[in-house]
């Protein structure tokens, strides 16, 4: 889907300005499998994988239905699963 080695990441509030959107309406979207889940950068602060971001983004301007916007969600995060996988199996983190 994306590459690995040139990930990068959004702060929450950084996605909000983007979509111009609130955070209700982000964190609505993430539980109802809409928006892929932020990530755990460190205690409290959390990001977004931009390229994850790029990829709704583009969803939704091709005009996606929600159906087709969870797929593709539930898709990114079974990447994200699939990666984290590998990078055990190789010793990392």
């Amino acid at each position: 889907m994306y590459d690995l080695a040139t990930i990068a990441i959004q702060k929450k509030r950084e996605v909000l300005e983007r979509l111009n959107l609130s955070t209700h309406a982000i964190d609505c979207r993430v539980k109802d499998g809409l928006f892929p889940p932020p990530i755990n950068l460190s205690g409290r602060s959390i990001g977004f994988i931009k390229q994850e971001v790029d990829i709704i983004l583009q969803g939704m301007m091709l005009g996606k239905s929600i159906d087709e916007l969870r797929i593709l969600t539930s898709s990114l995060v079974s990447f994200r699963e699939t990666a984290r996988t590998k990078i055990d199996m190789v010793g990392g983190f």
